[in-house]
């Protein structure tokens, strides 16, 4: 009697891969532990030259904005100054690993005329992680503006309403008025010996001027006006000077000077005691002469303009020249040229003074002749 014989079969217990599954396995987790490594070395190599791709823009960025920040147009002869407009021309430095190098030419504007302004062209280069060469290059235009005159643009924005400042008074109230309660404040405009009493509440003068009645009717008001006369400089720089006898003048809608009005000024000072040295500050107590009806209240208004003399003189031109031996006006745009139906006190009514045959730089028009 024949058997058959029956194949012998592995224990479950001792079944596994065979030599070849292993090496393929080993390979495939090998070939993807080496593409992960390529992976995160690529991803650092990025991060890497995006790192130094955005030192690079600061860098540029850093010496456009150095470049800018001139203290004036040209140097007086004479004077040393730090940095001035005129001085601005191509250079290079080394910043660490970076090479930052600059041009500097004119502007050139449609035509082939030559604008008021320096075209800056930065560049800045270095070798990345991987050994290669990498550069950046930005552009920009410098513009020829007299940082006193951009100084006489700056202005306080006053919200509407009663918006308070410090010792809880309004911001029509001048900061350097001295606190003398919760009603009142004391304030001397530079260039005077008047003594001014503000309402902490409007902003208005209520006493301080033998115009002002102790007891102010409803139907009238003293409101404050005051401002900043600045000079050119470089091709722009006047034959008058903080120091020059320059006045305000205040006149009404019919030509005549306003009544119960004044006005100071710092002209007359020493450079070391005027409000800013190289500016003449001016302050007027201006009384209302018309009313308004404003959600059915009167309102004291008033209406007129305002005028710079030189030298005492009260008549148009007041002194003021279109030619190079002449001096002309220039308000700035937030200046009106006249007042109608002002009821607060204006403040940073500012105006600049040039060489009379030059134009008036930008932001600016041309106010006297």
């Amino acid at each position: 009697m024949s058997r058959t014989r029956q194949p012998r079969t592995r224990p479950s217990s001792m079944q596994g891969f065979t030599l070849l599954e292993v090496l393929i396995a080993v390979l495939v987790i090998g070939f993807g532990i080496i593409a992960m490594g390529k992976f995160f070395s690529l991803t650092w190599q990025n991060s890497g030259f995006v790192r130094q791709q955005s030192i690079a823009l600061s860098l540029a960025q850093s010496k456009i904005e150095d470049l800018r920040l001139y203290v004036a147009l040209t140097c007086p002869t004479g004077q040393t100054c730090l940095k001035v407009y005129d001085d601005i021309a191509t250079g290079n430095e080394t910043e660490g690993d970076f090479t930052v190098s600059w041009t500097v030419a004119p502007f050139t504007l449609l035509g082939g005329a030559t604008g008021n302004y320096k075209e800056v062209a930065v560049n800045v280069s270095w070798t990345d992680l991987m050994g290669e060469n990498r550069q950046l290059q930005t552009t920009a235009l410098i513009a020829a503006n007299d940082p006193r005159a951009v100084a006489s643009l700056m202005q306080n924005y006053v919200p509407p309403g009663n918006m308070v400042q410090p010792f809880n008074r309004v911001l029509r109230v001048p900061i350097p008025a001295e606190y003398i309660d919760q009603n009142t404040s004391r304030f001397t405009p530079p260039g005077s010996d008047k003594n001014l009493i503000i309402s902490n509440t409007t902003g208005n003068v209520i006493g301080g001027l033998d115009s002002i009645p102790l007891q102010i009717p409803d139907n009238t008001a003293f409101f404050l006006l005051s401002g900043y006369i600045s000079f050119g400089s470089g091709n722009l720089r006047p034959t008058s000077n903080a120091n020059s006898n320059i006045n305000m003048l205040l006149f009404n809608t019919t030509n005549q000077p306003m009544p119960d009005s004044e006005c100071w000024d710092d002209s007359h000072l020493s450079s070391q005691d005027k409000a800013y040295s190289d500016f003449i500050t001016f302050t007027c107590v201006v009384k209302s002469n018309t009313t308004l009806l404003i959600d059915n209240q009167v309102t004291p208004a008033w209406s007129g303009y305002a005028r710079l003399s030189l030298n005492g003189l009260t008549n148009s031109p007041f002194g003021w020249g279109t030619s190079s031996s002449s001096d002309k006006v220039c308000r700035f745009e937030q200046t009106p040229a006249t007042y109608v139906n002002v009821t607060e006190t204006l403040a940073n009514q500012n105006f600049i003074i040039i060489q009379g045959n030059r134009n008036c730089p930008s932001a600016s028009v041309q106010f006297q002749p």
